[in-house]
């Protein structure tokens, strides 16, 4: 059993074994740009976690989630919900978190994030976790989109993706590419073009490619009416850095040049 603390780290939690107290991982939230391909714009922050071990040391964030059940990453996504909510008091962009299937068959879960949130989240619900679509999945889903929530479908493979069933359930508000996408398909640009307009009818607002990080991953997409993520657009960046960027956002509002 793990429990979340969140005072020891202003920007982040502290995930701690309830039986080994030496026993702790760290998670600073950061934060991901979302671009649109041909106005730049910013479509939303991914919240992301980066996890410290117990001695300060950074390791891969996959080995982390591998190693903990479904109990606390409920505990965790509750969490950045919180965070969300203190550090964010304006609708002034999109964050966006991850949750998976799993989740979303809890459904006082589902209702506890909803009457926790006070602000919009795009939810990425992870397709590899993805085994069947049943009533209690679509009624959770149903109450997160009744409550003004997004719906994104996340980590997408187009060829082998079984979470492609959920089409003839529900459009997802947008759809994540799985990174692999484009490095697999980088020289066959008539492919991506074509794999895009299949998945349009299936979102709401379009398709997001995630792992843009070559100049020709980028020149390929730039004119394609999407969203870009990606090392290329931007690597995470700690709440300091978003909070500079809105504060420099406010003082040109004030100075007219914005």
């Amino acid at each position: 059993m793990y429990q979340i603390d969140c005072s020891k780290i202003c920007t982040g939690i502290r995930v701690q074994s309830t039986s080994d107290t030496s026993r702790f991982a760290e998670l600073e939230f950061v934060f991901q740009p979302i671009q649109h391909s041909t106005t730049e714009d910013l479509v939303a922050y991914e919240l992301l976690s980066k996890v410290l071990s117990q001695s300060g040391d950074c390791y891969e964030n996959s080995d982390f989630f591998e190693d903990v059940d479904n109990e606390l990453i409920k505990k965790i996504v509750v969490a950045q919900v919180q965070f969300i909510n203190k550090m964010f008091t304006e609708q002034s962009h999109l964050i966006s978190l991850n949750i998976t299937f799993d989740c979303l068959l809890d459904s006082e879960f589902v209702d506890s994030v909803i009457e926790q949130s006070s602000r919009t989240i795009a939810f990425e619900v992870n397709s590899t976790t993805f085994e069947s679509m049943n009533d209690c999945v679509l009624r959770n889903l149903a109450k997160l989109r009744r409550a003004g929530h997004q719906l994104w479908l996340d980590d997408f493979s187009i060829e082998h993706s079984t979470a492609s069933s959920t089409f003839g359930h529900l459009v997802w508000d947008s759809i994540k590419i799985d990174r692999c996408y484009l490095f697999d398909n980088a020289l066959y640009p008539n492919k991506i073009s074509s794999d895009i307009l299949k998945l349009k009818p299936h979102t709401k607002n379009g398709v997001i490619f995630d792992g843009v990080e070559t100049e020709l991953h980028y020149q390929y997409l730039r004119h394609s009416e999407i969203s870009l993520q990606g090392y290329l657009i931007s690597y995470p960046l700690d709440w300091h850095s978003i909070d500079r960027t809105k504060t420099d956002k406010k003082q040109e509002v004030g100075c007219g040049y914005w």
